[in-house]
């Protein structure tokens, strides 16, 4: 999936110049509406890197959610989340998209199952 880096607030520059820590976010696909863990980091699992044959095409503007936290109580990490919607998509629209996430797949960067928040 292709996003417009300037839109994921600087969660992959490197440490000096990172605004927050992330080393994976989550991200929604917007045909199969799964929630998965994406990073650009090579070193990640959450790293995939694609040869673009099967990459869909997205129109919209990618959107920062919310940062989702793990509930394991040892770790309490946070994954940022974005979804890709067009500029005229309403907040009862959003909601309802939301709604048919499918977010069995999505975890924190140590691998803890992180639960779909409420919509």
């Amino acid at each position: 999936m292709r996003l417009l880096v300037e839109t994921l607030g600087n969660v992959f520059e490197g440490p000096s110049l990172r605004l927050t820590r992330a080393d994976s976010v989550g991200v929604v696909c917007p045909h199969c509406k799964l929630v998965g863990n994406y990073s650009l980091f090579e070193n990640s699992p959450d790293y995939n890197p694609l040869d673009g044959s099967d990459l869909l095409p997205i129109a919209g503007h990618t959107v920062a959610l919310q940062w989702l936290r793990c509930e394991k109580e040892d770790c309490k990490a946070l994954l940022p989340v974005f979804a890709i919607w067009s500029a005229a998509t309403t907040e009862a629209e959003q909601k309802a998209d939301m709604r048919t996430w499918r977010w069995d797949s999505l975890h924190c960067p140590r691998g803890h199952k992180i639960e779909a928040p409420r919509v």
